[in-house]
């Protein structure tokens, strides 16, 4: 056959519509051959909706609007157990700085999960997908690595849903999670300047053997909007672990019999110095016990607005009655100068972020400044002779406030009440007396009885 030329280019804008197909039908015409032309919905350019059939691949990369459409490289979509990375010895252990997506609810049977440092597993809808583990052993394992769980329902029943342990002073958090499960977990923190965890919105429904174990040193540990039903151990064990700070906040719980919901060290123990714990917004209800070891009298501890818990309130209150004992006089005064401290003993009547002494002393032992008003009432007479001038004072850290300086007059068997209302604000530590001073003379004071009160 000859060799000619055909001018593909005129045929297909020769106006017919189907432009290209006309180049074609011209070429098979004068070869006298045949050459099909596939056709699909992507053959043709036309600004109508087209539906493609069966699989359409894009070599080098599909393109919307010229910018090519790319995956998340850091992220993994996990809708099968397979799609996790393969298990070794029943453990998965996750890739470093990757997400895992969960699009479809997953079973991992006795698998466990051991993640990587800036490891996240996250669902699309914590009420979409669940994440369910049948084993007895540790469903999440976490060891010096900082990491996130959210978004999912976690159904745990036979085991532990947590074990974190860290002596890098990183972070954990878990958010926007329902849990169902045996025990909730294990927490240990050793680093130099502590662990820190935060909780948001993470609702265990079901806890039958526990919920948080909590050892070691800790920066914060932080669980706020939260709902739970306890029906077996204690949900917060805080032990004797140490902390700069707790933070409990917006916490409904249902508390089984013979539950506790938090427990801990006596006296603050569990607060470093310096540090605080505050629970607000707490309600409970159920027949556990709220409360095991710490109180709401603590120094550190501080309790606002929850239903079953009192507020903490710092209060002291002292007493004394049937006194016998003179308050020794060195020099008369007018000013303060030279009052002393009231002689006798003392009953500490009570004390909540306080200490009382027998010695007739208050001292502020919160973890931050109070201002509190002050009051006291004291019975006083000279030790002989009659209308004497006597003044009272308060004594902050030892030294008397002289415009606090109440006076009255009083004999030798006829004592005279003097109040005195103050307020101060106290910083950790500081502490406040009665004092007493006599006017006119060095004649001994006799302080047959007094009260002293900071609230």
């Amino acid at each position: 056959m000859a060799q000619q030329t055909i001018n593909i280019g005129a045929a297909a804008n020769d106006g017919t519509g189907d432009t290209y197909r006309d180049a074609f039908d011209k070429v098979n015409d004068n070869f006298g051959e045949t050459f099909p032309l596939a056709e699909n919905a992507l053959s043709k350019v036309s600004l109508a909706v087209q539906t493609v059939l069966g699989e359409v691949n894009y070599t080098g990369g599909l393109k919307v609007d010229g910018v090519l459409v790319k995956a998340p490289t850091k992220r993994v979509i996990v809708n099968v157990l397979g799609d996790f990375p393969a298990p070794v010895s029943s453990v998965i252990t996750l890739a470093d700085d990757t997400q895992y997506l969960i699009g479809n609810d997953v079973s991992l049977g006795l698998n466990e999960l051991v993640m990587g440092d800036n490891c996240a597993v996250s669902g699309i809808e914590s009420v979409v997908v669940t994440l369910t583990y049948t084993g007895t052993a540790d469903m999440f394992t976490i060891t010096n690595k900082r990491v996130r769980i959210s978004n999912l329902t976690i159904s745990c029943a036979a085991g532990r849903v947590i074990n974190f342990a860290d002596n890098t002073d990183t972070l954990f958090r878990m958010n926007d999670c329902s849990v169902s499960c045996a025990t909730f977990g294990l927490f240990n923190s050793t680093g130099t300047n502590g662990s820190t965890t935060r909780f948001t919105n993470v609702s265990p429904s079901s806890i039958s053997s526990g919920g948080c174990t909590i050892l070691g040193d800790w920066n914060t540990w932080l669980w706020e909007v939260s709902s739970t039903v306890l029906t077996g151990g204690t949900f917060f064990n805080f032990g004797t672990a140490t902390f700069d700070a707790i933070i409990l906040d917006l916490i409904l719980a249902n508390l089984g019999a013979g539950t506790t919901l938090i427990s801990g060290a006596a006296a603050s123990a569990n607060i470093n110095t310096g540090g605080i714990a505050v629970v607000t917004r707490l309600l409970t209800s159920g027949a556990g016990t709220v409360l095991s070891t710490i109180t709401v009298d603590d120094a550190l501890w501080n309790f606002f607005h929850n239903d079953d818990i009192a507020d903490t309130r710092p209060d002291g209150l002292l007493s004394m009655q049937n006194n016998a004992t003179e308050t020794v006089i060195v020099a008369a005064s007018t000013d303060g100068s030279n009052a002393v401290l009231v002689a006798g003993t003392w009953v500490v009547e009570r004390a909540s972020q306080m200490t009382g002494t027998t010695a007739g002393r208050l001292t502020y032992d919160g973890g931050k400044d109070a201002t509190l008003p002050l009051t006291a009432s004291v019975s006083v007479e000279p030790a002989s002779g009659t209308n004497i001038n006597l003044s009272a004072y308060v004594a902050i850290g030892g030294v008397v406030v002289a415009n606090s300086k109440r006076s009255s007059a009083a004999s030798s068997g006829s004592p005279a009440s003097i109040t005195i209302p103050w307020q101060e604000s106290f910083a950790t530590a500081q502490f406040v007396e009665v004092f007493v001073e006599n006017n006119d003379n060095t004649t001994n004071i006799l302080v047959s009885s007094a009260i002293s009160r900071a609230n």
